[in-house]
């Protein structure tokens, strides 16, 4: 089992929910364990609400939406 679990954007900076066929959603990785989105370098934004999935392991497979260039970038290094 890994700490890397998939985040998903519950609703974006204007708080409008996002679609319920997860439509629109960008896809990151959280670690559960540290608290934190370890392949963001700036951190993340604050105003955004993320649905942590923690039956999800990183990579995300079956989930649509796009992945975070950060995260993808980071999880290949």
């Amino acid at each position: 089992m890994t700490n890397l679990k998939t985040a998903l954007e519950a609703d974006d900076v204007s708080g409008l929910l996002r679609g319920a066929d997860e439509s629109g959603i960008t896809v990151h990785a959280y670690d559960v364990e540290a608290g934190r989105f370890p392949f963001h370098p700036r951190g993340h934004d604050h105003k955004i609400v993320y649905d942590v999935r923690p039956d999800l392991d990183w990579p995300a497979r079956g989930v649509s939406g796009r992945t975070c260039p950060d995260c993808e970038r980071g999880s290949l290094a």
